[in-house]
C-alpha cells in the first residue's frame, strides 16, 4: 500500500468538520515534529510546514504543496456518527477506498497525505506544505492568509480529482441568505397536515456536478409547492427542511403542509410532481406523502413568500463557457431551505469564472428581496483563478505525465472553488496547477477513492519533484 494511502487512513480517524480543524491541525503538527520540520500557524488557523530541499533539487526555488484540513461531513439516513468527535469507518472494495455510510474525506485528506509523500522523497526542491482551514464552508482560512506567510512562486494544489486533467483555473463564488419571518396562523386548521418528503437522491458537488442529471431536493420541493398553489389549493407551510451545505446539491428534504380540508389534502396527494423522471440516474430516490400531526401552520404571508422565492431562484447551469468547451461558466445552487429562529432561511450559492457575474447575481437577489419585503444578506465573493497565459509548471507536468503514461494530459479550469484565487491575491506572481488522484462522488456518502490512481499520482509527483 502506498505511503499516501497509509497516511490517509490515519487521517480518516481524525474528526475535521469545517471550522473545527483543531484536532487535524494538532495531528499534522505532531507529524511535522516527528519529522523535524519547522512549522507555523497563522491567525486564520492555517498550518505551514517547511521542508528543506534534498538531493540535486536542494537549491531550486521553493514549491508550495497545498491542501485543506476540513471535510464535508454528510451521513446516509440512519447512520449515527458524531463528526465532531468520531473518526470514520473505512473499508476497501473493488479497488476503492470508501467510508461506511458517510463521506470519505478524500477531499482533501488524500491531498494532505500526498504533500507529506513528496516531503519524504530523496530528491525534491525546498517545500512549503500549506494546509488551510475552513475550505469547504467559505475558504475563510485561505482568505485570511497574510502576505509573507508563504514565499513560494510555484504551487501545486492537491485538491483535484481527475487523472490526466490538470486544473489551471477555477470559478469564484458567493452566497446569499434570505430570511422570511415565519409567523404562525393558529386560525388555519391543522387537522390536515401532510409531509412531502424526498430521500435517497444522489446529491453531489454543486460545482463539479451541477451540470449532471442530479436532482435537487430543494428544487423539487419548490416545484411541488408551486404545483399545489397553481392548482388552487388553499395551504400553509408548517415546516420545511432541505439541504445541508451551500456547496452540495440537496440530496434529501421535506416540507410539511396544512391543507384547508380533507378534499384538498386528497387532491394534493394526486398532484405529486413527476419530474423526477427527468433524472434517469436517480435510482434510489423515495417520494413520500404522509399524514402527520402536531405542528402549527405558518402565516399565509410567509407561505406565499417562500413559495415565490424558491421558485424565483434559478438552479443549475446559467451559462456555458465559450472559451472552454463543456465547462460551465456560471451556475447557481438552491442549497438550503430551513426554519431557524422563527424565520424561514434560504441559502443560495452561485459560481462563475467571471467575478463580476457573481456580484451581479448577488445584487439581483438583494434587489428581489427588497422588492418582496424579505431580509437578505450576502457573503463577500471569493475570487476565481484566471488561467495564466504562460504556466511553466503546467507545461512541465504535462510532459512528465506523457512520459509516464504515453497519454496526453489536458489542462482546463474547473467550475468549482479552489483556494488558488486567494493565494494569487497574496502573491500575484504565483504560478499554480491543481491535480490529484481519482475521487468519485465528492460531498456525499458515495464518495470513493481509486486506490491505484493514488500510486500513479505519486509517480507523477515524484518525477515532478525531481525535474521542476
Amino acid at each position: 500500500m502506498s505511503y499516501s494511502i497509509n497516511l490517509f487512513k490515519e487521517i480518516t480517524k481524525i474528526p475535521r468538520p469545517s471550522k473545527h480543524e483543531a484536532k487535524m491541525r494538532e495531528f499534522l503538527i505532531g507529524k511535522a515534529k516527528e519529522l523535524n520540520y519547522p512549522y507555523q500557524v497563522d491567525e486564520a488557523g492555517n498550518l505551514l510546514v517547511k521542508v528543506a530541499g534534498k538531493g540535486a533539487q536542494a537549491n531550486k526555488p521553493t514549491v508550495m504543496l497545498q491542501g485543506h484540513m476540513d471535510m464535508v461531513t454528510v451521513a446516509n439516513e440512519g447512520v449515527t456518527i458524531d463528526f465532531f468527535n468520531d473518526g470514520l469507518t473505512i473499508y476497501e472494495e473493488d479497488g476503492y477506498l470508501k467510508a461506511k455510510g458517510t463521506t470519505l474525506g478524500a477531499d482533501n485528506g488524500i491531498g494532505i497525505a500526498m504533500a507529506f509523500y513528496c516531503a519524504q522523497l530523496d530528491n525534491h526542491p525546498p517545500l512549503e506544505l500549506l494546509f488551510t482551514a475552513d475550505e469547504e464552508s467559505g475558504m475563510s482560512g485561505a482568505e485570511g492568509i497574510k502576505p509573507g506567510f508563504f514565499t513560494a512562486d510555484l504551487a501545486i494544489n492537491l485538491d483535484s480529482h481527475e487523472e490526466g486533467q490538470f486544473t489551471v483555473g477555477c470559478a469564484g463564488g458567493g452566497e446569499v441568505t434570505f430570511k422570511i419571518k415565519a409567523g404562525s396562523d393558529s386560525s388555519f386548521s391543522s387537522d390536515h397536515l401532510f409531509k412531502y418528503e424526498l430521500k435517497g437522491l444522489m446529491g453531489g458537488h454543486s460545482g463539479n456536478q451541477i451540470h449532471e442529471k442530479r436532482a435537487s431536493a430543494s428544487l423539487l420541493i419548490a416545484h411541488q409547492l408551486k404545483k399545489w398553489q397553481d392548482n388552487g389549493l388553499n395551504l400553509r407551510v408548517a415546516d420545511i427542511n432541505s439541504g445541508k451545505f451551500h456547496n452540495t446539491i440537496a440530496d434529501a428534504g421535506y416540507v410539511v403542509v396544512a391543507f384547508a380540508g380533507a378534499d384538498e389534502a386528497e387532491k394534493a396527494g394526486s398532484l405529486l410532481i413527476t419530474e423526477i423522471s427527468d433524472y434517469p440516474d436517480e435510482k434510489n430516490y423515495r417520494q413520500q406523502f404522509t399524514k402527520v400531526s402536531g405542528l402549527t401552520p405558518l402565516s399565509a404571508e410567509a407561505t406565499t413568500k417562500v413559495i415565490a422565492l424558491v421558485n424565483h431562484l434559478q438552479h443549475g447551469v446559467i451559462t456555458w463557457s465559450k472559451q472552454f468547451e463543456g465547462i460551465v461558466e456560471t451556475s447557481a445552487n438552491l442549497a438550503i431551505i430551513k426554519i431557524k429562529d422563527g424565520s424561514i432561511e434560504v441559502t443560495y450559492s452561485c459560481r462563475s469564472f467571471i467575478d463580476s457575474k457573481v456580484v451581479e447575481i448577488q445584487q439581483a437577489c438583494l434587489n428581489y428581496a427588497k422588492e418582496q419585503g424579505l431580509e437578505a444578506t450576502h457573503t463577500a465573493p471569493y475570487p476565481g483563478w484566471a488561467p495564466a497565459a504562460v504556466n511553466p509548471l503546467a507545461d512541465t507536468m504535462k510532459a512528465i505525465y506523457k512520459g509516464l503514461t504515453g497519454k496526453d494530459a489536458h489542462t482546463s479550469p474547473v467550475h468549482a472553488g479552489l483556494e488558488c484565487g486567494f493565494l494569487l491575491k497574496v502573491n500575484p506572481n504565483l504560478r499554480a496547477i491543481s491535480m490529484g488522484p481519482i475521487i468519485y462522488d465528492l460531498h456525499n456518502p458515495q464518495e470513493r477513492l481509486d486506490i491505484a490512481s493514488v500510486d500513479r499520482a505519486e509517480a507523477l509527483l515524484k518525477e515532478t519533484m525531481a525535474k521542476i
